[in-house]
């Protein structure tokens, strides 16, 4: 299973040569949600897909991912944390409220996009970087 960073094709292609019946999960989800908030296994269709970027998959129950206009991933879930304790400018900052939203939502600070599958492109400053 792979977290914390993007997952390129390349290293699956050479985790698949080297451990031919492993089965490569990919997930995704920052340590304020409760770390793993996505999961796909990347089977061969994936793999050869025309799409340059591996999807982090679909969202876990009770959870939902919204992609902002501007590109940002935002979780909305019971799993988003209360806060960080001591620092009410950081929380202003990344929790959010709506009254249509059950739960918490948390400004991930990283880029993304969904076409049925969500994807993340990396941290915004260094999508944009790049």
């Amino acid at each position: 299973m792979f977290i914390g960073e993007v997952l390129n094709k390349a290293l699956v292609k050479q985790l698949r040569r080297r451990f031919p019946q492993a089965k490569i999960l990919n997930s995704y989800g920052p340590t304020e949600a409760t770390i793993a908030t996505t999961v796909i296994e990347i089977t061969d269709e994936i793999l050869h897909s025309e799409n340059d970027v591996l999807p982090v998959g679909t969202m876990m129950p009770e959870s939902r991912m919204e992609v902002t206009s501007e590109g940002e991933l935002i979780i909305w879930g019971k799993n988003v944390m209360r806060g960080y304790l001591g620092l009410p400018q950081e929380n202003a900052a990344k929790l959010l409220r709506r009254e249509s939203e059950q739960y918490r939502g948390y400004r991930t600070g990283d880029l993304g996009y969904e076409d049925g599958l969500l994807y993340c492109q990396g941290a915004v400053t260094t999508a944009r970087s790049s």
